[in-house]
């Protein structure tokens, strides 16, 4: 004001407000230049218009309550512009610099344009161009016809822009631009709206960058603070010839996924009914989806696979399962060789074995010493089953170092003659676990070792078994580690086989297997979540609606 003489009042207009958000990281100094621009407006002399994108105003505005509460009787927001609004868009600012459109260009330009939400961005790149080849003043279809008229010119410059991209962020976009195509059946692919949520993490700083060149448009859910992504222009999906070789090869996934998507809405607007899991051919498909595409899932895709999984480890009866056992006291009478039920071959089994006339292959025990963990889904990955988490105080005991194998077992039936002999699938026996036996054989086992040796063993509970696979109050992620990126150092997953007991690294106790390789009964029953569970590491049994027709298992 003092540069302008005569002057007593001031307009500032401040475009793009929301770059104070996303260009600038220092939380202080963007608040400082806040309280200063209002400040100033509290003489009357200054004049304040900020412009910003509707999907910022959340974030822009009302995050700093000074601000908010300026500007809350002081809101425009501007509408879409109708067709002869955007002539006028057009037209008038080529008149003021002397500029002229050859015949029809302009009517073309509007056709072609149409009501697409990026046509004004879209246009506006367009016009550039046209302005850069014009001749003289006049801008001309030559030029526009060169570029390959507007869907040709977005095209190249989405391709453009892709090539000058490095290899990491090439991958992003592929990623980005996948999860805004609709792919069709039988019919034209087609644009779909998707939530920063779905993109995944880190994608922010990107997808502003492809907006600020005009190929994605984002914007606000209505009545949600959630903000939404999709292309700009459908000329996209039908021009940009890498776009389409990307979506021809992910077609078949492309569709599963958004069918996934829909499941996930319903589990949700249920508020995670486990009835709305996935089940049978559909969560196996999930698993090797997972499996093949990693990457292409989104935060809340692997939180609902997972669920998935998650509740069907938990509730499945009788499966390929191995028993993990916990030795609790040395001694104990043989008075049971007269209980009722005892066939000859299983009484000279133990008679043999305590006379040391058969060596017991008993297994390797660690020591797990007492403490306190939180039991349940303490990440937020899981189901309702799994809820409330709580504090659970764990008693010193000792655990098998690995899980049971063919050869342990295969010597207690031998030695009782068993008629039943659980199946390897072909995969091979001996140091492998075993699998194929329900909970009545892990029990009977865990009851026949005892006896054998005079020592107690039996089936852990699932809060001793998760404390262990936790590594105590470290509540690790997996066994082993906080790391998803370092599981394959602990856990065997991923194969279409079994893999000999110990063959990946023990965690802090010195446990093998607690992740992956085949699942561990534990002793309790099956319960729909855990609001009366023990606090003391007990077995959960009838008790509190526990179904004990139903036992639980964990692991794999």
């Amino acid at each position: 004001l003092d540069k302008q003489p005569g002057t007593d009042r001031l307009l500032l207009i401040v475009d793009q407000w929301e770059e104070l958000y996303t260009l600038c990281q220092d939380v202080r100094a963007r608040r400082t230049f806040m309280d200063q621009v209002l400040e100033a407006t509290e003489t009357g002399q200054l004049h304040v218009v900020l412009t910003l994108r509707g999907d910022f105003f959340g974030r822009a505005i009302t995050a700093y309550r000074p601000l908010s509460d300026r500007v809350q009787e002081a809101q425009v927001l501007i509408g879409p512009v109708t067709r002869e609004e955007l002539r006028l868009a057009i037209k008038e600012p080529a008149k003021l610099v002397g500029l002229t459109f050859e015949t029809g260009l302009v009517d073309l330009l509007l056709e072609q344009a149409g009501d697409e939400p990026g046509h004004l961005p879209l246009l506006e790149f367009v016009l550039r161009q046209l302005w850069e080849q014009r001749r003289g003043s006049l801008m001309h279809h030559e030029a526009y016809r060169g570029m390959g008229q507007l869907e040709g010119a977005i095209a190249k410059k989405a391709q453009a822009l892709y090539q000058k991209a490095s290899p990491e962020n090439q991958r992003r976009i592929q990623h980005i631009f996948l999860r805004l195509v609709r792919p069709g059946e039988g019919e034209a692919d087609t644009r779909r709206r998707a939530t920063f949520a779905e993109l995944g993490e880190g994608l922010q700083p990107l997808v502003k960058m492809l907006a600020d060149e005009r190929l994605l448009v984002t914007s606000q859910l209505t009545g949600s603070a959630e903000e939404t992504v999709e292309v700009s222009h459908e000329a996209l999906i039908r021009q940009w010839g890498q776009l389409k070789e990307w979506v021809d090869g992910d077609r078949q996934f492309l569709a599963w996924q958004q069918r996934l998507g829909l499941s996930i809405k319903e589990w949700e607007r249920s508020h995670r009914s486990t009835d709305l899991l996935l089940r049978g051919r559909p969560l196996v498909e999930a698993g090797e989806w997972v499996k093949n595409k990693p990457e292409a899932f989104s935060p809340e895709e692997e939180q609902y696979v997972r669920a998935s999984q998650n509740r069907k480890n938990k509730s499945r009866v009788f499966t390929t399962l191995g028993g993990l056992l916990v030795l609790l006291l040395i001694g104990g009478p043989i008075a049971w060789l007269g209980n009722a039920g005892v066939t000859v071959p299983y009484a000279w089994s133990i008679v043999q074995a305590r006379l040391h006339l058969v060596e017991i292959r008993e297994p390797d025990m660690a020591k797990i010493p007492g403490g306190k963990f939180q039991l349940g889904d303490v990440e937020g990955l899981g189901s309702e089953d799994e809820q409330p988490v709580h504090t659970v105080t764990i008693a010193t005991f000792q655990l098998s170092q690995h899980e049971v194998t063919f050869e342990a077992y295969d010597q207690f039936v031998e030695l009782t003659a068993r008629k039943y002999s659980p199946r390897d699938e072909n995969w091979g026996r001996g140091r492998r676990p075993v699998i194929n036996v329900s909970w009545d054989d892990a029990q009977t086992y865990a009851t026949w070792l005892s006896q054998a040796t005079g020592k107690l063993y039996r089936l852990p509970s699932e809060g001793e078994w998760e404390y262990a696979a936790r590594n105590g109050s470290n509540q690790e992620t997996w066994a082993g580690t906080l790391e998803e990126s370092e599981l394959g150092n602990y856990a065997v997953f991923g194969g279409d086989k079994t893999a000999k007991v110990g063959s990946k690294q023990p965690n802090e106790f010195g446990l093998y297997d607690l992740s992956g390789n085949v699942w561990e009964w534990v002793e309790d029953c099956w319960h729909d979540n855990y609001i009366e569970a023990p606090k003391d590491g007990a077995p959960w049994l009838e008790g509190g609606g526990g179904d004990c027709g139903r036992r639980v298992f964990r692991g794999g």
